[in-house]
């Protein structure tokens, strides 16, 4: 399109006027729709002010438009500012500030004016006057900054001060010796002395007694720029500067770490302007550590600080920062540490940098400092006084300042770990106390770490054929060859807190999911229970064991129960077995619950097993238990094997070459590639005991049919015509009696039911772990029969009747559950309840909860009965269920599961049987009473328990109810019929014995739908009730 201009106007004129039509001709028709802009240039009023301007514009048509704007129009004055620049540190106790001011010149003609600078004295954090020689300035450093160089009537150096006329002309200060000022113009003809402009600069001290220029000690506190316009000259300008010149300040009074504030004033005519600054005397050496990360930086804490231990995963970073100055140039410098007790230096942590803040921290300053390099921190460790010394050493350090001082701090990082410390094992906070040191100065720093008790927490791991976890190349492949085994590990109340103030015991329980496929098999004597060690791998270090704890397994649903010592940090450790048939990423699932409340999983993805390399052999393990603690395998059961011969129908006694007795670890293991005893493929075998452990039950059978490979159970079961089998009483064995295990073997659980009570006595240390008996010690024991009742504190009571719509008059009928007389029934708090409501189709219902005026839901019937689900019922309720469509009531209100409230001992029934009795190492701390009376003739239930009353430590007796001396704590003593129960005397916590080899929301579900009924959280299952020691 190109570009058109046309000027108009004339000076002096008060308006304007122009027509596009006088430039019509010259313009293109494109032109002719485009945008123009018309800008009018006026000469500003000689006041200050606002002023308009307005403009209008008409069309062809006659139309016309109007705009007004207004300006403000301010003159320049006289003023002046002062500014702090840069600073820095020249040594331990001086440094030097950088200062500017700038004085704006009044329009027109400027006349003779005095500029004062006064160096202020520096003030505390406090206000306090911190005398003259705390900040000053030295006339020759002034001198040298201010006047530029003139020789022979040529500039050869700019100084710092000069009067700007415009942006090419300005007039410098000459120096003290030189009148006028050099004038420095655009024209290089026109450069040269003048007198026109005197500038000189006078320098006073602290009482105002004149400085020579030239005197480099004297310290000075203000001083003068006086500017003289000649008479007749003409002069304009528009600044006088002073652009940068220095003041020092000596802080050898201030503590590290203070601030001071150090102010400059800068004041012509009536106009005054003072620039102040935090002046921070930095500490020579710093200690901190490091407190978490905020937006993307580490955070650091000088002096005390707190940390969660989980939070560091038991890592504390340090670092030190030395402010260095020019002194320290040249120099070796040496750091010292202490290191706090418990705590040890990481390999390999120690490293330095410039700091100049969390996101520049150079690692050289580029003039002979490189900690990368030759200055890379040298690091040694010695001992002194039962202390770790650590001792960083910089060699041959080059302090350099640029200005902005990056690279006149140094930070020194290093971490300390604290895993190991064995304080952990007996708390949950500790202090860390260390002080560094560098030369003469110190810093020291308090960091309180606590560590959250955990109340459950569970990882698992693959093993390798070695037994240990599986570990990963870099290319994620195994370095040892995996194996079909598990481990799991479960930390328990890693606090060692009172977590049911009502009993002894914990209840975990350990689900394992995995396809049944895996076929896993859960090994009883891998399953241990160790006292928790924060300082060893896993938490747990396996020469300290804890006793008196018992496990139940259900082999069908995988589920582990374990009965745990309350107030005891614990580990429990155990294995299972696959059948190595899984694919690589496979994943087996694990869910813990602690007595309901607390919950952990653990997942564990799988490598593959290569058969080949593992090469394991097919073998059947048998496993003798006792049925109330699973992990204690009995030895010394015989068993005889019989198989069913198909020709004669009847049970034949096989022929074994096999001890089929358990040993040690209470299993008989076949091996099935050997195969001495000529086991067969589908044919069913029957496992008889013969004879028991002493105090055992001896009548488990089980069976069993061994499948070849690629041979189903389907099939095996049908080739071994087991169907036709009978046990000893002529009844058919089900298939579910019938356990299948393919070619590779796998395991089978028996287990045995102990028929007497039995008395355990335990010493242990506080952590429950073993520990060495008192010498010449007995404990005097009494056993107790009581009956049981319900447990009022774990019952709720839930009442569901029925009615017809009560619309026949004088005919309301009503049903209650169960058809009892009031339709209540007992279960336990904070359990679900499910009932059924039975009708014909077409009936319609309403259900009201706790009296509600509404109907939680209706529904109808279709063609059964339909379940009504209340969960988490933890107060007594109401549940009316309405015929809505008829006058009669519900046809049935019949109960199909629920939870029976806890049953606690009767201690009104409490009756001692026989007296006392006293155990010691004489018959190994047990007791045994055999044919104990199991009920009272009319089908009432007895149930046992054992009281420690005393015992004698030392040759002298303890009552148990009042003496402190050991803490008495009791397992399985909630009232059994048989079984074993342990008491334990343990040291109080302050005491150490050497160890010896020896909430949901509750509602009601009713086809798929839920309602809300309740709000509450589960409940810790209430056990026992404790007896201790009391002081």
């Amino acid at each position: 399109m190109g570009s058109f201009r046309q000027y108009f106007g004339n000076a002096g004129d008060t308006s304007v006027n122009f027509s596009f039509s006088s430039i019509a001709s010259q313009l293109s028709d494109t032109q002719k729709k485009e945008k123009f802009y018309i800008y009018v240039y006026t000469d500003a009023p000689d006041g200050d002010g606002p002023v308009t301007n307005s403009a209008t514009s008409t069309n062809n048509s006659g139309k016309s438009t109007s705009d007004t704007r207004t300006a403000d129009v301010t003159h320049r004055t006289l003023n002046v500012t002062k500014n702090h620049s840069t600073e820095q540190f020249d040594s331990d106790t001086k440094a030097t500030e950088h200062w500017s001011s700038s004085v704006t010149l009044p329009e027109g003609n400027i006349t003779s004016f005095t500029y004062t600078d006064t160096i202020e004295d520096a003030k505390d954090e406090n206000g306090n006057d911190m005398g003259t020689d705390s900040h000053y300035a030295i006339a020759a450093e002034l001198e040298k900054e201010l006047a530029s160089t003139v020789v022979n009537g040529t500039k050869t150096d700019s100084g710092h001060l000069y009067i700007k006329a415009d942006g090419y002309n300005r007039y410098y200060y000459a120096g003290h010796a030189q009148a006028g000022s050099f004038y420095h113009s655009y024209y290089d003809s026109q450069d040269g002395l003048t007198q026109d402009v005197d500038i000189k600069v006078i320098y006073y001290d602290a009482n105002g007694k004149e400085v020579s220029a030239t005197d480099t000690t004297t310290h000075v506190k203000s001083f003068k720029v006086t500017v003289t316009i000649k008479d007749n000259a003409q002069i304009q300008a528009q600044t006088m500067e002073l652009e940068s010149y220095k003041t020092h300040v000596d802080h050898s009074s201030a503590a590290e770490g203070s601030t001071w504030k150090i102010s400059n004033t800068a004041a012509v005519g009536d106009k005054k302007d003072t620039a102040t600054f935090n002046f921070g005397n930095p500490k020579k050496l710093d200690k901190q550590v490091k407190t978490g990360n905020k937006y993307g930086a580490d955070v650091y804490k000088s002096g005390d600080a707190a940390l969660n231990y989980d939070k560091v995963n038991g890592i504390l970073t340090y670092r030190l920062l030395l402010s260095t100055t020019e002194t320290d140039s040249d120099k070796t410098i040496i750091v010292t540490d202490t290191l706090p007790d418990g705590a040890t230096l990481v390999d390999g942590s120690v490293h330095a940098s410039f700091f100049a803040g969390e996101n520049n921290q150079p690692t050289t300053n580029y003039n002979g400092t490189n900690f990368n390099g030759d200055q890379k921190p040298q690091v040694s460790t010695s001992q002194n006084d039962g202390k770790t010394v650590m001792t960083v050493t910089i060699p041959n350090y080059k302090y350099y300042d640029d200005g902005n001082h990056q690279y006149c701090k140094v930070a020194i990082y290093y971490q300390l770990s604290v895993k190991d410390d064995p304080s952990w094992n007996s708390s949950m906070q500790k202090t860390y106390s260390n002080t560094a040191k560098w030369g003469s100065h110190s810093a020291s720093s308090n960091t309180t770490i606590k560590r959250d008790a955990t109340k459950i927490a569970k990882s698992g791991e693959q093993l390798d054929k070695n037994g240990n976890a599986v570990k990963l190349d870099s290319s994620g492949k195994p370095i040892v060859t995996p194996s079909g085994k598990v481990r799991y590990y479960v930390e328990v109340n890693t606090g060692a807190e009172d977590l049911d103030p009502n009993s002894d015991e914990l209840e975990l329980t350990d689900t394992l999911n995995a396809d049944s496929a895996l076929e896993p098999k859960l090994d009883p004597n891998s399953i241990k229970l160790y006292a928790y060690d924060i300082t060893k791998d896993h938490h747990y270090d396996p020469e300290k064991e804890v006793k008196n704890y018992r496990v139940k397994y259900d082999e069908t649903t995988h589920k582990l129960t374990v009965e745990l010592p309350d107030k005891t940090a614990c580990v429990l450790v155990y294995e299972y077995q696959l059948n190595n048939s899984f694919a690589d990423g496979k994943t087996v699932s694990n869910s813990a619950s602690l007595s309901g409340k607390f919950s952990s999983d653990s997942n564990v993805t799988l490598k593959e097993v290569d058969s080949s390399a593992t090469a394991e052999k097919a073998h059947l393990v048998i496993y003798k238990t006792d049925e109330d603690d699973f992990h204690k395998t009995l030895e010394g059961a015989t068993f005889e094997l019989d198989y069913w011969d198909n020709a004669s129908s009847s049970w034949k006694k096989k022929d074994t070459q096999n001890e089929l007795t358990t040993d040690k670890n209470g299993a008989i293991t076949y091996d099935l590639e050997e195969n001495s005893d000529s086991l067969k493929p589908s044919v069913l075998y029957r496992l008889k005991e013969t004879k028991a452990p002493d105090g055992y039950s001896c009548n488990a059978v089980r069976y069993f049919i061994w499948r070849a490979s690629g041979v189903t159970a389907d099939t095996a079961y049908s080739d071994s015509k087991a169907a036709n089998a009978k046990d000893d009483s002529g009844n058919a064995i089900q298939r579910s009696a019938i356990e299948f295990f393919d070619h590779a073997g796998g395991d089978m659980y028996i287990t045995d039911k102990y028929t007497r009570v039995s008395v355990q006595k335990d010493w242990t240390n506080n952590d429950g772990t073993e520990a060495t008996v008192p010498s010449g010690a007995s404990v005097k024991l009494q056993l107790y029969r009581s009956a049981k009742t319900m447990d009022t504190s774990d019952a709720v009571k839930i009442t569901v009747t029925g009615e017809g719509n009560g619309l026949n008059a004088g005919w309301k009928p009503t049903i209650n559950l169960d058809n009892s007389s009031d339709g209540s029934r007992y279960i336990k708090k904070g359990s679900d309840f499910v009932f059924t409501i039975g009708g014909w189709s077409g009936l319609q219902f309403a259900v009201y909860i706790n009296g509600s005026s509404t109907p939680t839901y209706t529904y109808t019937y279709t063609n059964a009965d339909i379940p009504v689900t209340i969960h988490d019922v933890e107060a007594d309720t109401t549940v009316l269920v309405r015929v809505t469509s008829a006058a009669n009531a519900p046809q049935s209100l019949t109960t199909k599961s629920w939870q029976d409230p806890k049953q606690i001992l009767d201690d009104s029934s409490k009756t001692a049987v026989g007296g006392p009795v006293t155990v010691s190492a004489t018959d190994n701390w047990t007791h045994n009473w055999d044919n104990l009376a199991q009920d009272d003739g009319n089908g009432y239930k007895y149930y046992y328990t054992v009281q420690e009353l005393g015992y004698t430590v030392d040759g002298k007796y303890y009552d148990a109810s009042t003496s402190g001396k050991y803490t008495v704590s009791y397992s399985n003593n909630a009232g059994i019929q048989t079984g074993s129960i342990t008491v334990t005397n343990s040291m109080p916590k302050s005491h150490v014995l050497p160890k010896t080899g020896g909430s949901g929301t509750s509602g009601i579900t009713l086809l798929g739908v839920t309602v809300a009924l309740a709000s509450a959280g589960a409940l810790l299952a209430r056990r026992a009730r404790k007896d201790k020691g009391a002081e």
